[in-house]
């Protein structure tokens, strides 16, 4: 689901994921990298900033 979103996209963007198990971190990012590897998807750090 998330890839086909993705793709609907019309604008460039920073694709950063949040909110994994901790067990399946991993996984899941493997996961959203192969579906989704042109938009370079990243995990979203705890206490992560963003300054703008």
């Amino acid at each position: 689901m998330l890839a086909e979103e993705l793709n609907r996209l019309r604008v460039d963007a920073q694709v950063y994921i949040s909110h994994l198990k901790p067990s399946q971190i991993e996984l899941t990012m493997a996961e959203i990298e192969a579906c989704a590897a042109d938009f370079a998807p990243r995990r979203l750090h705890h206490n992560q900033v963003f300054d703008f």
